[in-house]
């Protein structure tokens, strides 16, 4: 079933996911361009895809953030079901990273903190993403990040005695290492740490873990200490460096506990580094 659903006109393919795919397309009555996200049609059957659409359509109808793509409607209920989206030109951090390998010290920053930004609008309303990583932040033409596919959102306060049933959930290489063990840990914090991964990347044009196969870099997660930033990147300030390495700590409390003061932390970084840049250029 390649038909998009009545009222809508395929223009391109944009994107293509394990679940689900994303097209580029004109609504017929306004002519306006959105992207339709549905579900893959041999999926459709698949009861975790549907939750993670379900859950994509709840938090965006919960959350208005600059920093989230602007939901138009949705229907989950479908054959297929869909989400439509406002369309918004640009490309994904993953795709800036396989062009120009390793960004700026200050590009790396500017990006993270407004990722940070979108987090705290969703932690505002009670939820954290759930999978931060390249593919998921949006760098839109005009200079603005947006964090895409909240299928993975989770609610930050859980009910008494309760664990999510997606608690193994997320990608690999930016996944916490207390994502293996039993108990609960503040989602947020798992946020903060896959927020450190993607930096440590943006800075690096390198992951900090990188094995053989998905249990192995699990593993060096929970064991293994990164190579220092400042072995990559030299002329990294020694605050960036040190606030990387408290991102990636091992345990969750020596990891920043507030998403307020993380972004404040990002906001002097860029000061820093804007500061630095005047004096060479001077």
């Amino acid at each position: 079933n390649f038909a998009l659903p009545r009222g809508f006109e395929p223009i391109e393919l944009a994107g293509m996911g394990a679940f689900s795919e994303v097209w580029k397309a004109m609504e017929a009555s306004t002519g306006r361009l959105c992207a339709l996200k549905r579900l893959r049609p041999e999926r459709c059957d698949e009861s975790i895809a549907r939750q993670l659409i379900e859950n994509e359509a709840q938090a965006c109808q919960k959350v208005t953030s600059r920093h989230l793509l602007k939901l138009l409607r949705s229907d989950v209920r479908a054959d297929v079901p869909y989400l439509v989206f406002e369309w918004t030109d640009g490309r994904t951090l993953e795709d800036e990273l396989q062009i120009e390998e390793k960004l700026s010290l200050r590009r790396s920053v500017w990006i993270a903190r407004q990722a940070a930004d979108g987090m705290r609008d969703l932690e505002c309303n009670g939820l954290a993403h759930g999978d931060i990583k390249p593919q998921n932040i949006f760098i839109t033409l005009h200079g603005e990040v947006k964090l895409l596919d909240l299928g993975f959102v989770r609610p930050i306060v859980l009910s008494a005695g309760r664990l999510p049933v997606d608690e193994f959930a997320g990608t690999p290489d930016y996944m916490a290492p207390e994502s293996l063990a039993h108990g609960v840990t503040q989602p947020v914090v798992k946020d903060m740490y896959s927020l450190g991964i993607t930096l440590y990347r943006m800075l690096t044009g390198q992951l900090p873990f990188v094995g053989s196969g998905t249990s192995a870099v699990l593993v060096q997660h929970r064991q293994t200490r990164p190579t220092l930033l400042r072995r990559f990147r030299p002329d990294t300030p020694r605050e960036l460096s040190d606030l990387v390495g408290r991102l990636l700590a091992k345990q969750p409390f020596r990891r920043p506990q507030d998403l307020r003061s993380l972004i404040r932390e990002f906001v002097e970084l860029e000061l820093i580094l804007l500061s630095s840049e005047i004096s060479e250029g001077d």
